[in-house]
């Protein structure tokens, strides 16, 4: 027993008679600055001077003791030797202490010193016994003279101790397990470590499941030196010791065998493997420790094939990446560390992530999570990226080369229940080599995840078989992945593993197991890294040509190039369709050549429009159908996938429908083009389709453009007077009028209404065109249209009979003929010689185009808004009559050549004639309605060959007519002004 104990025990005894006891522990703490103690001191107690106890030595304690209570206590101290109570440096009245109560006291504070004086700190409410079993408990107290305010942190666990303020004890005992410690003391807000004490409070047996007071001791900086100390209840005391240690956790990341570490000589790691980690330790700091790198089962640090030497921070977490290829050049094997390093996340609301790139050979990446802004950016190999703090969600983290789109492979983890977890993310593998790219996540248990490959994919269901219309699709025979998916319809953008086989299990919809899979397609599928997948299921099962497959284009495209186009890709899903060619009709801009059955073909990107896309066998000019394909603006940005679907003449027909990312369906509108003309010698008239007015206020002799009207839709038509109020007002209907797919339609408004000879009908011919088929020339399309008419030929002048043997209600043709200037002598059938009438036909200006003449009104008329014409239907709607060629022999004879061109005209043509003779003439143009709108005098011309310009530029879109006036008559010609 030391003699402060002996001496304390002794005075303790002279009080037993006293019923009434407190408990005390006394802890000398007091130092001399300088020395590596502090003063010897002699006790007296209530003046009496008490021999046994002195020659107290610094840094001792008694234990628990009983102490009278409700009695007043005097205590001096004096420095060893002493004489008497008056040699007392200091007298402290304790008071009277509380019967039961515990109590610490610490001398403290330096002798002589103003600043820091010498004292007693007393602690009312010590404890000797733990009141948690198992727990250790113990009360803290500021004794270092000079010192700050200091925060205690228990490295791992977190702060035990904030602001204790020197000569202070903490407010309350702090509990603990009695496990292993290091201590870190820092100035009170301040992260730097004054000092690391290791208390392992498991091999204490008063501090393992006991309570003790922890004092800090001595001089900060100086002499006896700072120091951490307990006092146990049997008055024990035991020093702490001061270490520099690091924590340490290490990776090993290098595409190398397994292998063996040492630290300074000693075996560290054994058989160490390549995409394992250690969990977070304790490793020494301050000092050299040489690591070394040997292959696995080495026999020595002998084997060692290449030695770092390292020196740790003491207070620092360190994560230490083995990186690099053994023997490489340019990415050799090295020691990566990165030294503020986390072993929790910083908040219970996010996941800190700490980044390395540590694949060899790999540029610099960024990362970011699907469709968000990068995570960061421009990470280098061999580089640590600081803790970022990561939200809570379920990531697909999408690695790029820096300044790329190029996309390298995308990779799943979940971080929805991680919340307050820290995590090393570590890019590993060779990219394009063996082992495999990717990305994994070290534990600060150790544990590694690797985060999972995946590839966007979208399933399009495209099969038209029978009993087919909704599947569901499983995968291995064991997991259902799509379910209730239906003919024409898609899945949205899903993500599925790769470098995995995937053998995929078709059954019927609202399958339970995979006992219900019908059959397997026979080839696995593996998705590709950085790829996006469609996968159309197509064919018909148990066909021998076009069996049930899954066509899949690997080379998707997901985004398009900018905000105001959509990237298409097409898929040709007909089974029993040829290859096939796709036209965008308005923009004559051949999209697809020679698509063959099963076959995808990307078609980049197109502005955001509504196209009439035209389908023809590959290489035939005989159009299957057209479908009208509005790109809403909702796609902009976007991909589209269309599919060529259906059967060709069978059910389902034959559809085109454009699929977008997440699942949504654009269906083609199948479409005819149509034109309307009307040739009725009847009022204006209302046409009504199915109880819609569909063209209003319609004149004789006009006809609509070509427009597109759905097929495989009836139509009830139905026609009324003008200004007629609805379909109830009509005068005749025509019902369930179908257009077909792949046609298109002239249909003529012709006959009388209330005639029961002629009837008024609707001539409909399912051949039209609007362009010619060859390219060249000018196609025609004749219809007879005067109802009192015979059978007629049409006769071009030195050209020969264009049309024969034409009745009432009949087309012929079409013909192609030049585009030239025509002489057509309209005779009856029977007898060419005999021109009934005779018409200037310039259609020099539509080379490459269709038109429909029609011949109109009555032969016998005498009224001039329905006597017989001949009249010509454009494909945008423009009509005008043939020019007829006067029979006046004399002004013929006068003039006898007399042409224009180009006719239509846009802004100017040539007028070109010929006198025979000196003439007199003047120039008149006349619009429509008859009104002269020119007129020029040219005075007295000489015989001969004569040329003038038409400014037609400024006159508005419509007919007009070109007249010679001469003194023997006047030759006219019809032209037409377009826009």
């Amino acid at each position: 027993m030391n003699k402060l104990y002996l001496a304390t025990l002794a005075i303790l005894m002279s009080f037993s008679a006293f019923s009434q006891n407190a408990r005390v522990q006394i802890i000398h703490n007091s130092p001399t600055p300088g020395t590596d103690s502090g003063p010897v001191v002699d006790i007296y107690v209530n003046g009496a001077l008490l021999p046994a106890l002195t020659a107290v030595p610094f840094r001792a304690a008694t234990p628990f003791l009983d102490v009278p209570a409700e009695a007043d206590i005097e205590v001096a101290v004096a420095v060893n030797p002493s004489n008497s109570v008056n040699d007392a440096i200091a007298t402290f009245p304790l008071g009277q202490l509380a019967d039961g109560e515990g109590y610490t006291v610490i001398a403290n504070g330096i002798v002589g010193d103003t600043d820091t004086p010498f004292g007693l700190a007393v602690f009312a409410g010590a404890l000797e016994s733990n009141p948690v079993s198992g727990r250790s408990d113990f009360i803290a107290f500021h004794g270092s003279p000079g010192a700050p305010a200091v925060d205690i942190d228990a490295r791992t666990v977190g702060n035990l101790i904030e602001g204790l303020e020197y000569g202070s004890f903490a407010e309350n005992y702090i509990s603990v397990p009695p496990d292993a410690y290091f201590l870190d003391v820092r100035p009170a807000g301040d992260p730097d470590i004054v000092a690391t004490f290791e208390a392992d409070l498991s091999g204490l047996p008063g501090l393992a499941g006991g309570v003790a007071t922890v004092f800090a001791s001595g001089i900060l900086g100086g002499t006896p030196a700072f120091g951490l100390y307990a006092a146990l209840i049997d008055g024990s005391v035991v020093e702490f010791q001061a270490v520099n240690v690091a924590r340490l956790q290490v990776i090993h990341n290098s595409p190398s065998p397994t292998v063996d570490i040492y630290f300074n000589g000693d075996l560290a790691l054994d058989n160490f493997e390549f995409r394992t980690a250690t969990p977070f330790d304790f490793v020494p700091a301050g000092v050299t420790i040489n690591v070394g790198v040997a292959l696995d089962n080495s026999t020595s640090v002998e084997d060692t094939l290449v030695n770092f030497p390292v020196v740790f921070e003491n207070g620092k977490a360190y994560v230490v990446v083995a990186n690099g290829i053994v023997g490489d050049a340019d990415t050799p094997f090295t020691l990566e560390a990165f030294a503020s390093a986390q072993e929790q996340g910083l908040s219970q609301d996010a996941v800190s992530v700490l980044t390395f790139h540590g694949a060899p050979g790999a540029p610099a990446v960024a990362v970011n999570d699907f469709l968000q802004d990068p995570l960061f950016d421009g990470l280098e190999y061999g580089d640590f990226l600081g803790y970022a703090e990561l939200p809570l969600e379920n990531y697909f983290l999408e690695v790029r080369p820096s300044g790329s789109d190029d996309l390298v492979g995308t990779f799943n983890i979940n971080l929805e229940n991680a919340g307050g977890l820290s995590v090393v993310l570590f890019a590993s593998g060779i990219v394009g080599d063996e082992p495999n790219f990717g990305l994994f996540a070290a534990l600060p248990d150790g544990d590694i995840i690797e985060l999972t490959p995946v590839a966007l994919t979208q399933i399009i269901h495209n099969s038209p078989a029978a009993g087919a219309e909704v599947i569901d699709l499983w995968a291995n025979n064991v997991v259902k992945v799509v379910e209730d998916l239906a003919f024409q319809s898609a899945t949205g953008l899903v993500y599925y593993p790769t470098r995995v086989p995937l053998t995929f299990g078709v059954a019927p919809a609202d399958s339970d197991d995979p006992s219900d899979i019908l059959f397997n397609l026979p080839d696995p599928v593996t998705f590709q890294d950085g790829k996006y997948h469609v996968v159309i299921a197509n064919g018909i099962p148990g066909d021998a040509d076009t069996p049930f497959e899954l066509a899949i284009n690997s080379e998707a495209i997901l985004l398009a190039p900018n905000a105001q186009s959509t990237v298409v890709s097409v898929f040709h899903g007909s089974p029993n369709a040829p290859a096939v060619d796709v036209t965008a009709r308005d923009l004559m801009l051949p999209l697809v050549d020679g698509l063959a059955y099963g076959e995808f073909e990307s078609l980049g990107a197109l502005p955001i429009n509504t196209y009439y896309l035209e389908v023809y066998p590959d290489g035939s000019e005989s159009l299957v159908a057209t479908f009208e394909s509005p790109i809403p603006p909702s796609s902009a940005g976007i991909s589209l996938v269309g599919v060529v679907s259906g059967l060709l003449s069978e059910e389902p027909p034959l559809d085109l429908l454009f699929f977008t990312p997440n699942g949504g369906v654009i269906k083609a509108t199948p479409v005819s083009q149509v034109q309307v003309i009307h040739n009725s010698p009847a009022p204006t008239v209302d046409v009504y389709a199915n109880e819609n007015l569909l063209l209003n206020d319609f004149e004789f002799r006009t006809a609509t453009p070509f427009v597109d009207l759905p097929t495989r839709t009836a139509f009830d038509i139905a026609v009324a007077p003008d200004n007629s109020s609805s379909v109830a007002d009509s005068l005749r209907s025509f019902k369930n009028i179908v257009f077909e797919d792949g046609k298109k339609y002239i249909v003529m408004a012709t006959g009388v209404v209330g005639d029961m000879d002629a009837p008024f009908g609707l001539a409909v011919n399912d051949m039209g065109r609007t362009r010619a088929e060859s390219g060249e020339g000018v196609d025609l399309l004749l219809y007879h249209g005067a109802t009192d008419a015979p059978v007629v030929d049409v006769v071009a002048a030195g050209v020969g009979v264009l049309f024969d043997d034409v009745a009432y209600g009949e087309y012929q043709g079409y013909i192609n003929v030049p585009a030239s200037t025509y002489t057509l002598n309209v005779t009856p059938g029977n007898d060419n010689s005999n021109v009934v009438r005779a018409y200037d036909a310039d259609i020099s200006g539509l080379n490459g185009g269709a038109a429909t003449v029609f011949a109109s009104g009555f032969l016998g008329s005498e009224e001039p808004e329905d006597e017989f014409e001949v009249w010509v239907a454009l494909a945008d709607g423009q009509t005008f009559p043939l020019t007829e060629i006067v029979s006046t022999q004399e002004v013929a004879d006068r003039i006898p050549a007399f042409q224009m061109a180009p006719n239509p005209v846009r802004t100017t043509a040539q007028v070109q004639y010929t006198l025979s003779e000196d003439t007199d003439i003047t120039i008149a143009v006349q619009n429509a309605g008859g009104q002269t709108i020119r007129s020029i005098y040219l005075g007295r011309q000489p015989a001969g060959e004569h040329s003038r310009t038409l400014e037609a530029g400024g006159l508005p879109q419509g007919m007009y007519t070109y007249s010679l006036i001469t003194p023997v008559g006047i030759l006219a010609q019809r032209f037409v002004v377009v826009k």
